[in-house]
């Protein structure tokens, strides 16, 4: 019996922890992010990319307009207040073994940023996790987006490149824009 990623078939079902913000105060004294990780449906076996994106859309848009952010926001400080690392630990890993992907999307500036004095022409946000990890991130009029994922996970990774681009080109074909 070896073991290995499990094929996408008619019958893969796959959820997305979807990291949803929530709205802080402007005035806090320090920096900090406010923000929960929200169980989805990933909408594989929709026939062609754009009604993928399209009930990905959807699934993402109840998720954030629902309460259930802000009943996973309660139940994070529940669990944090009680200061009971194993509790934390048990909570964290078995929502990670029920989820295929974390996903998250990051609002960037807006024009471009200039660092040492040159103009930023590209950005790329890595965040080590427990399962995959895809951030997609707006800057400059441009969305960036990354995938980690332990190498053991992906036996030929172009064979996954290669659908990364496929899947790109068909919704930019479907809005009319360019890659």
């Amino acid at each position: 019996s070896g073991s290995g990623p499990t094929p996408i078939t008619s019958a893969t079902r796959a959820k997305a922890l979807l990291a949803v913000a929530l709205p802080r105060p402007i005035a806090t004294g320090h920096a900090e992010n406010k923000f929960v990780l929200v169980s989805m449906p990933l909408p594989l076996n929709e026939e062609g990319a754009l009604a993928r994106m399209k009930a990905a859309k959807e699934a993402i848009t109840w998720v954030k307009e629902s309460w259930v952010v802000h009943l996973m926001w309660l139940m994070v400080k529940a669990v944090t207040a009680l200061r009971v690392p194993a509790l934390a630990r048990e909570a964290t890993y078995g929502t990670m073994q029920r989820h295929t992907v974390v996903y998250s999307c990051l609002p960037g500036p807006t024009e471009p940023v200039r660092v040492a004095g040159a103009v930023l022409d590209e950005v790329a946000v890595f965040y080590p996790n427990l399962i995959p990890q895809v951030i997609a991130l707006t800057y400059a009029d441009s969305v960036f987006v990354t995938l980690s994922m332990a190498a053991a996970d992906v036996p030929d990774p172009a064979v996954l490149a290669a659908a990364y681009q496929a899947e790109l080109e068909e919704l930019a074909a479907g809005f009319s824009v360019s890659l």
